[in-house]
Order: structure tokens, then C-alpha cells, then sequence
């Protein structure tokens, strides 16, 4: 089974072949490139001059089950962490749940 991870990445970072993990749009909402965009140095010099300071691009798929579990409970623990103080509020542990949906793919 192929996971596929993304970083956020700084535009003066990238180089062409990365391909886009999410949409890329202006401060108004307005989609620049869609994602799953092969990245040509063109495509990030428009990004630049557009103002874009960061993109979420794919990194190299990992095949093994060991790292996506990994990755995944990396995540849980920053989750955990970040709704330590809300533990109570049972609309903010929904949104914890939704959060860890979305990272494990079922959203």
C-alpha cells in the first residue's frame, strides 16, 4: 500500500517536478493551480510573483505500513496535546476525531 505524506513548503524551496498536495489560491480565494499539479519552474515563479509564500506539495511515497503508522501516531500525539485543555468540550474532541479522519485518509 503506497502513503503518500505532504510537507508545507516555502516556495523558494521548491523544485520543478514536486507535485501539489492541495489547491494553491491568491489571499481572495481565487484557485491559482489545482492540486496534483506537476510543478514546472514557471508554474513557481508565478506562485512567486503572485505573493504565495507556501505550497503543500507531495513528498516521495513511503510503501510500508511501519511508516504510515508512524506518521499517524506522530500525529495523535500532536493532537493529543493540542486538545489536552478542551478534553471536556464535546464539540471540540468532534473536531479532534474529524481531524484525525481527515489525516488518515476517510474524509
Amino acid at each position: 500500500m503506497k502513503f503518500m505524506t505532504m510537507t508545507r513548503t516555502e516556495i523558494s524551496s521548491l523544485l520543478p517536478g514536486a507535485r501539489l498536495a492541495r489547491d494553491v489560491c491568491d489571499a481572495k480565494g481565487l484557485k491559482l493551480i489545482p492540486a496534483e499539479t506537476e510543478l514546472t519552474q514557471a508554474l513557481i515563479d508565478k506562485l512567486g510573483s503572485r505573493g504565495v509564500r507556501y505550497v503543500h506539495v507531495y513528498d516521495e511515497a513511503v510503501s510500508n505500513d511501519h511508516a504510515r503508522d508512524e506518521s499517524m501516531a506522530r500525529i495523535r500525539d500532536v493532537l493529543d496535546s493540542r486538545f489536552r485543555k478542551v478534553q471536556e468540550n464535546q464539540v471540540m474532541q468532534q473536531l479532534k476525531e474529524i481531524l484525525l479522519d481527515f489525516h488518515e485518509g476517510r474524509v
